[in-house]
C-alpha cells in the first residue's frame, strides 16, 4: 500500500516532484511563443466550497506526507497522513495509509483506531489484517474486530481451509457474541458446528481439533448460549445434549434446558427443569439459577410481591436441606435484607461467612445489622458486630464508599454509641476477638481496624479530635502498618473535604524514616496542600515526587494541576507541556497515551484563557490524530471554529457526532447550538440551546448564545430575558463577558 500511488493523488505529486529546470527553456533559444492570444487565468465554472478546499488540502498533505515517507521521515509523514485525514475522512486511503505507518512505527493503539474507521481493507495488507484484529479486540471494539475477521476470510478465499478456518469462525463467533450481534454470531457458529459434527470432511484432524479448541466444554457452553439469544432453541438444546455426554455435572443441565424453556416461553416446563436443577443442590449455575427461579414465579403469579414470597418460601425450605449450599445462602441472604427481615438474614449471612469471606458478604451482614439497630435493637453485640464489620471494610477492605458505611456516619445516635463501644474495646474493656458469651465470632477483625473504622467515622460525622487519637491508636497497635494508616487517614481527611488537616497528616508521612514509597505520600501531599490553598507546600511536595518518581508522567502532572489550581496559567502551561515533551515519544502505554491526552486538552483549555485561539487548536488537533474520534476533542474545536466563524461545515459535523455519543451534555448541546446560529438557521440553534438550558440552568455563556439566538431570530423580549439572567450567573472574574451583555441590553430594540 505505501509504495503504490492511488491515481486521485498522483498529479498533484509528480507536480512536486518535477525540478523546474526541467521545464527551463535551453540557453539562447527564444523563451516566448508568438501566441495570438494572452493565456488567461483559470475560471472555475462554480466557485469552491468548503468541502472543495478541505479535499484540496487533504491531498497536499498526502501528496507531502508520500514525499517524507519516501525520504524515511515516518513521524513526519504519520503526521500528515493523519491532518489529511481530518481535512477528508471520507477518503478511505487516509485512514489506511494511517494504518499501515502506525503499524510500521509500532503505534498500535493509533493503527487501531484508525482501522476502526476502515470499512474495508484492500488485499494489499492482508498481511496485516490478523495483527489488526488483535489490536481491536484488546480496545474491546469487538464489532470492527469482527468485521477484519470475516475480510480476512474473504480475502483468502479457498487457501483458507482446516484448523486455521476453524479457528478463524471461532474468534468471529466470539467477537459478534461480545457486539452483540446474535444472528451473526450464531450463523457464524454454524460453522463451527459442523465441524465439530464432522471434522474429516472439513480437513481438520483430531490432533488440529485439540489445538484449536482447548476447552471444548467452553466452547459448547459459548456456541449454545449464542444459538439461546438468536432464538434457536433447537439448536441450543442440542449443542446442550452434546455437552451433557462430556461432562459430570448432569444436574446442571437441566438448568440449561430451563433457560432454553423460560426463552422459548414455556415457564411450566423452565419450571419443571429448574426445580430439578434446584433440588439436586448444585451451585455450578450460581446466583444465575435464582434470578431465573424469580422471574418465573413472578410470571406466574402475576404478581410481583407475591412471586417475591413465594420465592422466599422456596429459598428457606430449600436452605434447610441444603444448610451448606453458599450460592443459596448468598440469595437467600440478599432476598432476606430486601425484605428487611433483619435478624433473619443476620443469621444466614453469618453461616455464609463461616464458609466463605469477601467484602460483599461484609457489606450485606453490616446492612443487616444496621436494620437491626434502626428497628431498636442496640444492645452491645448488634453494635460490637456492627463495628466489626466496619473494621473489615474500612480496614482490611478498605473500603469507604460502602453504602452501609454511609449511612451509619450520618447517623449521630449511632456514631456516639459505635465511638464509646471503639473507646471501650481499645481500653481494654472489651474483646475484640470474640462475642461476650467467649463463643468465638466469624467476624475477625483487629484491635487497629477497629480504631479505623472508628476514626473512620469520626472524620465523616466531624469529629476531628476523636478521629485524630483513634488514628493515632492505630498506630501504636500496628507501627508495622504505619504508611497504610497514615495513607488511610489522609485519604478518609481529602473525602470529608478536611484539606488543611489531611495535608498535615501527609507532612507527617514524608517526614517519617518509617515510611516508604515517599513519593506517593509526596503526591498525595501535593493534592492536599493545593485545595487547601497552601500553594507553596504543594509546590514543593510535588517537586519531590517529581525528583523521585522522574519516569512517572502521572507524578509530574501533579507539578502541572498545582499550578493550574492556583490559576497560574502560565507556569501551567509550561509544566503540562513539559509532561508532553517528555513523554510524547512513549507508545507502549495505553494509559499513558490516554493520559498526554487530557493533558493536550487541559493545554487547549489553558490556551483559550490565556487568548491564544490558534495554539488552542492546534493541541486539539494533535489529540484528534492520535483519537480521531474523540468526541470532546470534536465538540472544544468545533466550539472554537464556530466562535471564529470559520470552517463552519466541518465544525458542524464535528459536534454532531460529540451529541450524538451524549445527547445530554449541555456543554455539547451549548456548541451544537452555537454552530447553527453562526451557520444561519436560528430556529435550530434556540431549539439546541433551550435543551442545553433545561440541563445546566447555571452556564451564563449558554444563555448569552440564546439570547443571540432569540436576538437574531426577532425575539426581544425572549433574548433580553436571557441575557439577564446570564448577568446574574456571571462570577467576579468575567468582566468582559458581563461588559459585553451590558452593551446588548443597552443598544437592543426593546
Amino acid at each position: 500500500m505505501l509504495n503504490r500511488q492511488p491515481a486521485k493523488y498522483l498529479p498533484v505529486f509528480l507536480a512536486l516532484l518535477i525540478p523546474l529546470a526541467v521545464v527551463a527553456d535551453p540557453p539562447g533559444e527564444a523563451t516566448s511563443p508568438d501566441l495570438e492570444d494572452k493565456v488567461q487565468p483559470f475560471q472555475p465554472r462554480r466557485p469552491r466550497t468548503p468541502a472543495d478546499l478541505d479535499r484540496l488540502e487533504a491531498t497536499s498533505l498526502f501528496a507531502y506526507g508520500r514525499l517524507l515517507f519516501q525520504q524515511k521521515k515516518y513521524d513526519a509523514a504519520l503526521w500528515n497522513f493523519q491532518h489529511a485525514w481530518q481535512r477528508d475522512p471520507t477518503n478511505p486511503t487516509l485512514s489506511l495509509e494511517v494504518v499501515s505507518l502506525a503499524l510500521r512505527l509500532k503505534r498500535d493503539d493509533t493503527a487501531a483506531r484508525y482501522a476502526a474507521l476502515v470499512d474495508e481493507f484492500p488485499s494489499s495488507q492482508l498481511s496485516q489484517l490478523p495483527r489488526i484484529a488483535i489490536l481491536l479486540t484488546r480496545q474491546r471494539d469487538f464489532e470492527a474486530a469482527a468485521r477484519v475477521y470475516q475480510r480476512m476470510v474473504e480475502l483468502r478465499g479457498d487457501s483458507l481451509q482446516g484448523s486455521a478456518l476453524l479457528a478463524i469462525h471461532l474468534e468471529l463467533g466470539r467477537l459478534y457474541q461480545l457486539a452483540e450481534k446474535k444472528q451473526q454470531a450464531a450463523t457464524t457458529f454454524d460453522f463451527v458446528n459442523q465441524v465439530l459434527a464432522d471434522p474429516d470432511k472439513y480437513k481438520v484432524s483430531e490432533a488440529d481439533l485439540k489445538r484449536v479448541i482447548t476447552q471444548p466444554q467452553a466452547v459448547d457452553t459459548m456456541i449454545a448460549d449464542s444459538y439461546l439469544k438468536a432464538g434457536r432453541f433447537e439448536q441450543a438444546r442440542q449443542v446442550y445434549e452434546r455437552l451433557v455426554r462430556t461432562e459430570k455435572d448432569n444436574p446442571l443441565h437441566a438448568y440449561r434446558l430451563a433457560t432454553i424453556a423460560a426463552a422459548d416461553d414455556d415457564p411450566a416446563a423452565a419450571l419443571e427443569q429448574l426445580n430439578q436443577y434446584l433440588e439436586s443442590g448444585s451451585e455450578s449455575a450460581g446466583l444465575a439459577a435464582y434470578s431465573l427461579l424469580s422471574g418465573l414465579l413472578a410470571a406466574e403469579a402475576n404478581n410481583a410481591s407475591k412471586g417475591a414470597r413465594q420465592l422466599l418460601e422456596q429459598l428457606e425450605r430449600l436452605h434447610q436441606e441444603q444448610p451448606g449450599n453458599r450460592a443459596l445462602m448468598t440469595e437467600l441472604g440478599d432476598r432476606l435484607l430486601a425484605q428487611e427481615e433483619w435478624s433473619r438474614a443476620r443469621d444466614v449471612l453469618l453461616k455464609l461467612l463461616g464458609k466463605r469471606k469477601s467484602a460483599s458478604i461484609y457489606g450485606s451482614l453490616a446492612a443487616a445489622y444496621l436494620g437491626l439497630w434502626t428497628d431498636g435493637q442496640r444492645d452491645s453485640e448488634t453494635v460490637d458486630s456492627l463495628l466489626r464489620l466496619l473494621g473489615q471494610l474500612a480496614g482490611s477492605e478498605g473500603n469507604m464508599n460502602n453504602t452501609v458505611f454511609q449511612q451509619a456516619a450520618e447517623t449521630e445516635a449511632l456514631v456516639d454509641q459505635l465511638l464509646q463501644h471503639a473507646e471501650k474495646t481499645l481500653s481494654g474493656d472489651e474483646d475484640t476477638t470474640a462475642e461476650s458469651d467467649q463463643v468465638e465470632s466469624p467476624i475477625q477483625v483487629s484491635a487497629a481496624e477497629v480504631a479505623v473504622a472508628a476514626a473512620s467515622l469520626a472524620i465523616a460525622a466531624d469529629r476531628a479530635d476523636q478521629a485524630s487519637a483513634l488514628f493515632e491508636i492505630a498506630i501504636k497497635l500496628e507501627p508495622g502498618k504505619r504508611s497504610k494508616w497514615l495513607e488511610t487517614w489522609s485519604i478518609r481527611l481529602i473525602m470529608a473535604d478536611q484539606y488543611s488537616q489531611a495535608s498535615d497528616v501527609l507532612q507527617r508521612a514524608v517526614e517519617s524514616d518509617q515510611v516508604a514509597q515517599k513519593q506517593i505520600f509526596y503526591f498525595l501531599l501535593a493534592g492536599a496542600a493545593s485545595l487547601a490553598d497552601e500553594t507553596e507546600r504543594a509546590i514543593s511536595a510535588a517537586k519531590k515526587a517529581v525528583e523521585l518518581s522522574p519516569d512517572n508522567p502521572r507524578i509530574q502532572s501533579r507539578l502541572a494541576w498545582v499550578s493550574y489550581n492556583a490559576k497560574d496559567d502560565q507556569q501551567a502551561y509550561k509544566n503540562y507541556a513539559a509532561v508532553v515533551e517528555n513523554f510524547k515519544d512513549e507508545y507502549g502505554s495505553s494509559d499513558l497515551r490516554e493520559l498526554l491526552r487530557q493533558t493536550r486538552m487541559i493545554l487547549s483549555s489553558l490556551c483559550v484563557r490565556m487568548g491564544r485561539i490558534e495554539e488552542a487548536e492546534s493541541w486539539l488537533i494533535e489529540v484528534l490524530h492520535e483519537f480521531p474520534q474523540n468526541v470532546g476533542a470534536f465538540n472544544d474545536l468545533g466550539y472554537l471554529w464556530a466562535d471564529q466563524n470559520k470552517r463552519l461545515d466541518q465544525a458542524r459535523r464535528m459536534i454532531e457526532a460529540a451529541v450524538a455519543s451524549d445527547p445530554e451534555n449541555a456543554a455539547y448541546l451549548d456548541s451544537l447550538g452555537w454552530v447553527y446560529f453562526r451557520l444561519g438557521d436560528f430556529e435550530g440553534a434556540i431549539e439546541q440551546l433551550k435543551k442545553a438550558a433545561a440541563i445546566s440552568q447555571q452556564d451564563p455563556v449558554l444563555m448569552d448564545h440564546l439570547g443571540d439566538a432569540y436576538q437574531a431570530r426577532g425575539q426581544t423580549g425572549k433574548a433580553r430575558e436571557a441575557w439577564r439572567n446570564a448577568l446574574q450567573l456571571l462570577e467576579g472574574d468575567q468582566q468582559e463577558l458581563r461588559d459585553t451583555i451590558d452593551d446588548k441590553l443597552r443598544n437592543k430594540a426593546s
